[in-house]
């Protein structure tokens, strides 16, 4: 039987009282689960990973992980990374290594996640600093949702100013052919209650849409013109709410009228 220690020695669990621990694969180093517990907690996963095995059930993430590391012929290697914790201390240093080990497959990412976990020190500043900005120039804002994550994988990954600049540009139901909106110079990317970039738009194109949705897309660059505004906290609209894009102060445009093509390339104003 692989990994033949299943239970803690008479004595021993009362000693490590509440304690997280690792999972680790024994050739890569990769921690591929973390999790914390009392008694004999840390070995349930072997034991769950054997039943459902033996049952053909289909294996979890962390179950196909195990039996992975076992059909190679070796054990997992099982670390106790810390013990004699009071529980919230447990669960405040299985999030502060849930973020630490980003390829773990724990459904559940901390109970502190989301309000304490780590996060980049400019986004800390802006969220918690009293200071929040007002944008008062006519401009679309764009909040790109979901697809921010394509710029930014992990909240330890640096923005992709490339596909920050992609998941911002497109696409959009909002016509800019109305006549408040032809005006309008700038796009401002918005994620998570924060600037992220703001765009000085050169043109807009109609794009296809698989629900016929007239849906379009913006060129355009960095606008040198406001670069105070990134990084800085904000809070446009109801962001619980279901809006991707909004336009600010429409009748205020001035300037020249951004050029704005169809699908097949002819200039609609």
């Amino acid at each position: 039987m692989l990994n033949p220690l299943r239970k803690f020695d008479c004595g021993v669990a009362e000693k490590l009282g509440c304690y997280v621990y690792r999972y680790v694969h024994p050739e890569s180093g990769d921690t591929f689960y973390i999790g914390r517990g009392q008694h004999d907690r840390v070995f349930q996963h072997l034991a769950d990973t054997e039943k459902a095995m033996r049952l053909g059930k289909t294996l979890t993430r962390k179950e196909q992980a195990i039996s992975d590391v076992w059909a190679s012929g070796k054990n997992v290697h099982i670390v106790i990374q810390q013990h004699s914790l009071s529980d919230n201390e447990a669960r405040a240093v299985e999030t502060a290594l849930i973020d630490l080990y980003p390829l773990a497959m724990n459904e559940r990412k901390g109970d502190r996640d989301r309000k304490y976990g780590a996060s980049d020190v400019g986004e800390l500043n802006a969220a918690l600093s009293p200071e929040e900005i007002k944008i008062d120039f006519p401009c679309i804002v764009v909040y790109p949702r979901a697809r921010f994550a394509e710029a930014r994988p992990t909240k330890f990954s640096l923005i992709d100013a490339d596909k920050l600049y992609e998941v911002s540009r497109s696409s959009w139901v909002c016509d800019p052919t109305k006549e408040n909106r032809r005006n309008i110079q700038f796009a401002v990317s918005f994620a998570n209650g924060v600037i992220r970039e703001i765009y000085e738009i050169t043109n807009w194109h109609q794009v296809q849409s698989e629900n016929n949705r007239r849906r379009w897309e913006f060129n355009g660059l960095p606008s040198s013109q406001y670069r105070e505004f990134i990084g800085k906290r904000w809070t446009p609209f109801d962001v619980s709410s279901q809006w991707q894009c909004k336009w600010l102060n429409e009748k205020d445009a001035l300037g020249p009228p951004v050029p704005v093509f169809n699908i097949e390339g002819a200039r609609l104003c």
